[in-house]
């Protein structure tokens, strides 16, 4: 090996170290923030503004909506730009429509600071998974992903008990003390990701690959995968927005049980993610055999919240829910870094962040669907929306199944020991 081999391995290894603490500082960062908006993003927005109730919803819903409609140029910017300065966007977006937020007293002001937001965090989908794939490979990306839940769940968590506790004073210092930690920490992990590495092409430059949008769904994996995605993903919208309503209206159980319930899966998922990875990967469990037992054991939770109604009284009831809610959040875990796992071993560098933001609107299909069709459910034939639920999540591993094979060729493998095949995209 030559001075000059040797000098370039060095600096790049010290560089790839590099990124990767300074991706583990920002998503800690990023949690911090997501964790002090979103769990009070209504109460803290009309206390601020002094806009009612119905017009902040209403704005926050057009903000999304736009988010939603412009991830596909995300996901462009990460092909264009890479994923480290789509992601420092993101987050510089985010701080600045929290800056705004004091100095918002009308509609169109708080529909402009919702609307950055809502880009920015859109976009920080895209961006994220895709950032974790330029700077982790192999096995080491499993564990991070298995890491990356656990931080966002302690900050959600953490985040949602100090807005709380500065909420619950009740003054203005507090809400603006909130926005303030929020435009704190998306500043900070824009500056930390900002100081990530480049990939460059030719020249120094991030080389964009266009790649028509057409020959992904053409891509067998990446479609499997994705409709899996579209499915499963009821599951997780059935958490905050089914499950306290079935457990309120069905179980007649009190209304404070909901949030206790939320609150409970929070905790687990905070402490439990990084453990629970760890064995399954001691055991040999995997990608794709990971996330069918994960979806499995969601299916299990929602057939015990059925299952539940055979009980007498609130208090066995409430035994069966929190039961279910236990093994349901253990199949979260499983399945959610092994789905991530697989969708970023099958996408291919080439188009990587167009890819993304398409496996990522997929989610938003459920959380559109989902409400009406879960208030109709429950109100016409409660054990049909848990029927629904066992039926999607089925689906979804089955289509996951037949993405990641139980056999493939070794070099088909993708990282952490899955044996999802590897497409070519045209």
């Amino acid at each position: 090996m030559s001075l000059d081999t040797a000098t370039t391995t060095a600096t790049t290894t010290t560089a790839t170290i590099t990124n990767r603490r300074l991706l583990v500082t920002s998503t800690a960062v990023n949690t911090i923030g997501n964790g002090a908006y979103l769990p009070t993003a209504l109460l803290l927005l009309t206390t601020l503004t002094g806009l009612s109730l119905v017009s902040v919803g209403a704005v926050l819903t057009v903000a999304e909506l736009v988010g939603l409609a412009l991830m596909p140029a995300a996901g462009a910017a990460v092909d264009r730009w890479s994923a480290a300065r789509t992601q420092t966007a993101a987050h510089a977006l985010r701080a600045a429509g929290f800056a705004l937020v004091p100095m918002t007293h009308s509609v169109v002001t708080v529909a402009t600071a919702a609307v950055l937001v809502a880009l920015g965090e859109r976009s920080s989908r895209v961006a994220g998974p895709a950032l974790i794939a330029e700077t982790l490979t192999g096995p080491e990306r499993e564990r991070y992903l298995a890491v990356d839940r656990a931080l966002s769940n302690a900050g959600l968590g953490g985040g949602g008990v100090v807005a709380a506790v500065l909420l619950g004073a009740g003054q203005r210092a507090g809400y603006l003390l909130v926005v303030l930690v929020a435009v704190a920490a998306f500043a900070v992990a824009a500056v930390v990701t900002a100081a990530m590495t480049r990939p460059t092409g030719r020249g120094g430059r991030v080389v964009e690959e266009r790649v028509p949008w057409r020959a992904m769904f053409a891509d067998r994996t990446f479609r499997l995968l994705t409709l899996a995605n579209v499915a499963s993903s009821f599951g997780y919208v059935a958490l905050a927005m089914l499950i306290p309503m079935y457990a309120i209206a069905v179980l007649g159980l009190p209304a404070a049980f909901g949030g206790l319930l939320f609150t409970l899966n929070t905790v687990i998922c905070a402490v439990a993610t990084v453990p629970l990875n760890r064995r399954l990967d001691a055991w040999g469990v995997h990608g794709g055999r990971q996330a069918v037992l994960g979806l499995a054991l969601m299916m299990t939770g929602f057939v015990a919240l059925a299952l539940a109604q055979l009980c007498d009284g609130p208090a066995a009831r409430g035994a069966v829910v929190t039961g279910a809610i236990v093994v349901y959040t253990l199949g979260e875990i499983g399945h959610g870094p092994a789905a991530t796992s697989l969708i970023l071993a099958a996408t291919p560098e080439r188009g990587r962040g167009r890819h993304l933001a398409v496996y990522q609107m997929s989610w938003a299909t459920a959380a559109a669907i989902a409400p009406a069709a879960f208030g109709a459910l429950v109100t016409h034939h409660a054990v049909a929306v848990v029927a629904v639920l066992v039926g999607l999540q089925a689906l979804a591993a089955t289509l996951i199944r037949a993405a990641a094979p139980r056999r493939a060729p070794r070099s088909a493998r993708c990282p952490g020991g899955s044996a999802v095949r590897v497409p070519v995209s045209a």
